[in-house]
């Protein structure tokens, strides 16, 4: 009985490539999309926009106070549940994911917060 114990254990333990362990360490680590990539985010509401930047008033903790913050658009900009900005609603929410360009920062990806239905359950 003790020999049969004794093979079984061994067995087990000279076939645990991945069978004993939770985790495999040569699985590569998940790529971030590149527009998110060395991007920073932010949250905002829309006050304007022109073809070329928006501009949002966002919180500042160091002056206790909302403040304009301008985000200028890159070629590779991409927008989120808006069909332009300019049919972007005054006072809607935005987050923006941004880097910053040559001083100044620039949108990688905008999301616009879609307001919540009147009555509708949150699941």
């Amino acid at each position: 009985m003790k020999k049969f114990i004794f093979v079984a254990c061994a067995l087990i333990l000279s076939n645990s490539n991945g069978f004993l362990f939770a985790q495999n360490n040569n699985a590569p680590l998940p790529v971030p999309p590149p527009a998110t990539r060395n991007a920073e985010i932010s949250y905002g509401t829309f006050v304007k926009a022109s073809p070329s930047e928006i501009v949002l008033s966002e919180y500042d903790a160091e002056q206790d106070a909302n403040v304009n913050v301008v985000y200028s658009f890159g070629t590779d900009t991409k927008l989120t549940n808006a069909v332009s900005v300019d049919k972007i609603m005054p006072g809607a929410d935005i987050e923006v994911s941004y880097s910053m360009v040559n001083g100044k920062k620039t949108a990688k990806n905008l999301i616009v917060e879609l307001p919540e239905v009147a009555g509708a359950k949150n699941e």
